[in-house]
């Protein structure tokens, strides 16, 4: 008894802290829940309440996304039972034309009270659908598995079509309906023993187990829900033949559509990633593909197919969310991965990463890979000139203007019609000191391709020179083209 003691008397002031970190957010979510939206509320109180099973006790931003669910809902539910709710004009009809076929125009009581049953209807299921929406969104930082992801995603997209004012007289019934599937998905992450058999299978939702019987004819072997795994025994053309496994429940044998299976083979799975890359939904790209990255860890992915595609995937979706670091790892790996020599674009997209970061001498490196082995890997993504101009662009951030100049001059023999190349150009000239050789490149550039560099740099170029009214003009262009610097510029030149 003297343990248990003492283990309360260590548990409950770091609990009591715990708890008012997490009943500050909480209250802080509550009142801007509550007046989501509605400007001049004036919150009630936050009502008594505990961490949710997707809260942390001592987390303030948990406790801050309970408050504002609950203080949503309840300015919802206090809307809808008395009618008062400020929001409530936002969403009539000054107009309301679309109602005259039903109804005659002499009453307008009959007519006021449609609109004003109309308006409450809307306000529910608007407020309902960002209580499941937050729900969702909850959920899913809190799983990385990809089969939940889909159906959460899938979700999120139904609600808001159930929201639009169309919908208006089943919308809330069809989201609770769909809120049944957000319990069930609570539940999968919540109970971790059903995501330890890592070849299990799903189903969207609740769908029927059968099986044909010795005269052909269609036996019901019960339902199959999310809460079941699904091993598959074999795939025909529209069904498949599985195992059911319950918790607590024998184990069941039958066929199930293959419509109602989410999770398919690993191919399937890497084609369902590839096309949210196609999409440019480059963050759930990266969390769709953290499991396979685990199993590829755990040497339990060995197709080196679905692995290099992995990495690729990784590397584009990180170098376009700017994560230059990122890309670089995976580059990297994409590179060690690949089964042929066909992977110059990884180097490219490497040395423009390690460039955007600083690392210069790395980033030619890279290109210089590229230079030497342009024809043999038969590298065709990128020019040989834009690889001279990058390698040339890197050398000008270093100060090395000699190196620069002659890797410049080759890019230029290569291919004089592209701008940015003229554009290098002229600022490799304008560091040297050579305004009237800046000039002209510029002018080359502006020609092909616009830039705001090149009408800056131009600008400055022909106030060294003398050239004050036709300089300034060029920055001011620049700065029309969101050179910010140029009004700097402007400001000590040409005032």
């Amino acid at each position: 008894m003297k343990n248990y003691i003492l283990l309360l008397l260590i548990f409950i002031p770091t609990l009591s802290f715990s708890q008012s970190n997490w009943q500050n957010g909480f209250d802080k979510g509550y009142a801007e829940g509550y007046c989501y939206n509605d400007i001049g509320c004036v919150s009630p109180p936050s009502p008594a309440s505990i961490p949710s099973i997707y809260s942390t006790y001592n987390n303030l931003q948990d406790g801050y996304n309970q408050g504002f669910i609950e203080g949503l809902f309840d300015k919802a539910v206090s809307s809808s039972s008395d009618g008062t709710s400020s929001d409530r004009t936002r969403y009539k009809t000054a107009t309301p034309t679309f109602v005259h076929d039903m109804i005659p125009e002499y009453n307008a009581d009959l007519a006021s009270s449609v609109l004003a049953e109309y308006d409450k209807k809307l306000e529910v299921n608007l407020a309902y659908g960002k209580l499941l929406k937050m729900k969702i969104s909850l959920l899913k930082a809190h799983t990385k598995d990809t089969l939940l992801i889909k159906g959460l995603n899938t979700g999120l997209r139904w609600i808001e079509i159930l929201e639009k004012p169309v919908n208006v007289n089943f919308g809330y019934s069809s989201m609770k309906d769909f809120e049944n599937w957000i319990m069930e998905a609570e539940k999968v992450i919540y109970m971790s023993t059903y995501n330890e058999d890592k070849e299990s299978y799903f189903v969207k939702s609740t769908c029927p187990l059968f099986d044909s019987g010795d005269q052909g004819q269609y036996v019901d072997l019960g339902q199959v829900t999310i809460l079941d795994k699904i091993v598959i025994e074999k795939v025909y053309n529209t069904v498949s033949r599985v195992r059911v496994i319950s918790k607590d429940k024998e184990d069941r044998r039958g066929l199930i559509f293959n419509k109602y299976i989410l999770r398919g083979n690993k191919e399937d799975d890497i084609s369902a990633v590839s096309q949210l890359f196609r999409d440019s939904k480059y963050v759930e790209v990266i969390l769709e593909l953290e499991p396979f990255e685990k199993k590829i860890e755990l040497s339990e992915l060995n197709d080196k197919a679905i692995i290099f595609k992995t990495y690729s995937l990784l590397t584009y979706s990180h170098y376009y969310l700017k994560n230059f670091t990122e890309a670089i790892q995976y580059s990297t790996l994409a590179i060690n991965n690949s089964s042929s020599t066909n992977n110059g674009e990884f180097y490219f997209i490497r040395g423009l990463s390690k460039s955007n970061i600083g690392d210069y001498y790395g980033s030619n490196n890279d290109y210089s890979y590229l230079m030497d082995n342009y024809s043999k890997i038969n590298y065709k993504a990128n020019s040989l000139a834009t690889i001279y101009n990058n390698k040339a662009y890197n050398f000008i951030l270093l100060k090395n203007y000699t190196e620069a100049k002659r890797l410049i001059d080759r890019a230029l023999t290569l291919d004089s019609k592209t701008a940015y190349i003229w554009e290098t150009k002229g600022e490799l000239e304008y560091h040297l000191g050579n305004y009237l050789e800046t000039i002209s490149a510029m002018d080359k550039c502006i020609t092909i391709e616009p830039t705001a560099n090149a009408y800056f740099l131009k600008g400055l170029a022909e106030i060294a020179l003398g050239f004050k009214e036709k300089g300034c003009s060029a920055l001011s262009k620049a700065g029309e083209m969101g050179k910010r610097e140029a009004y700097t510029e402007i400001k000590n030149n040409c005032n």
